[in-house]
């Protein structure tokens, strides 16, 4: 007998709310600021931050700080342990959600491949060995763990 296990690469529950506003932010919405200077975020691994920046990735004055699509941003903390993305002296709301989605789509594949790792890692010592593994045209990696075996 075997079980699936499916890793969505965008369908965290944990900052939804905020991915499904940044989205609105790009799509604009009728009386939204025209700039903004600030966006919250669903990001709370700071390495995987810093690998979702790429080479673009610095830190200095106690952030993190990278360029996507040619949009430079800052990255602090928040007291719920959120990173909030920050953009220098205002930007076009729809430039900044947009360039704030293309971070979130390589953050979600580098968190989908983490929660693959551990699934893997951890599986044997239950008693579940990989049976299959694919990944689907959306990006979705799906495991077959034989149960029983």
């Amino acid at each position: 007998m075997s079980t699936g296990l499916e890793l969505l690469p965008l369908a965290f529950a944990v900052g939804a709310a905020a991915l499904i506003d940044i989205r609105r932010m790009r799509d604009g919405i009728p009386g939204a600021a025209p700039e903004v200077r600030s966006l919250p975020t669903r990001f709370c691994d700071e390495a995987l931050l810093a690998e979702a920046l790429g080479e673009t990735a610095t830190e200095r004055d106690g952030m993190l700080h990278g360029v996507v699509d040619r949009v430079p941003m800052a990255f602090a903390l928040d007291e719920e342990g959120k990173y909030i993305a920050y953009f220098q002296g205002g930007l076009p709301t729809r430039e900044a959600a947009s360039a704030l989605l293309t971070l979130d789509a390589a953050y979600g594949q580098l968190v989908q491949r983490e929660a693959r790792n551990r699934v893997l890692d951890a599986a044997p010592q239950y008693g579940l060995p990989l049976e299959d593994e694919y990944q689907e045209e959306d990006g979705t990696i799906v495991l077959t763990l034989r149960v029983g075996a």
